[in-house]
């Protein structure tokens, strides 16, 4: 004959304490500056995108233009921090960051770079 164990009653296990590695505060604050770097250059991306649709769309005026290209620029000096504080963030951290964030991160720095140079090449 079996016990049958009633629901409320379940195994007794171990319970694991999971404690992440303690960071340094340099390593958090580069890390912060990272993302903080990363989030500005997609939403300076996403804003001049945003702005150049919107001329397409209604034809734009003067300042228009000037102000997606300030956001171009904003972008690619926000990208470039992005760019150079990605192999720091990732080296000063004990716990690597996930890889998704690491090919985000790369991806928004370079887009504006990319963006610029190809305009150049069409202007030519």
């Amino acid at each position: 004959m079996t016990k049958k164990r009633s629901p409320n009653r379940s195994r007794k296990r171990k319970k694991v304490d999971y404690q992440p590695p303690e960071e340094s505060r340099a390593a958090e604050g580069v890390t912060v500056a990272w993302m903080l770097c990363m989030l500005a250059t997609i939403a300076a991306e996403f804003t001049g995108v945003m702005v150049r649709l919107v001329m397409l769309l209604g034809g734009g005026s003067p300042m228009m233009e000037a102000f997606s290209a300030t956001m171009l620029g904003v972008a690619a000096m926000a990208g470039l921090i992005t760019l150079v504080l990605t192999p720091v963030a990732i080296r000063m951290r004990i716990q690597r960051p996930p890889p998704g964030i690491i090919y985000t991160a790369i991806a928004a720095g370079a887009v504006p770079w990319l963006i610029i140079i190809g305009s150049i090449l069409a202007s030519m």
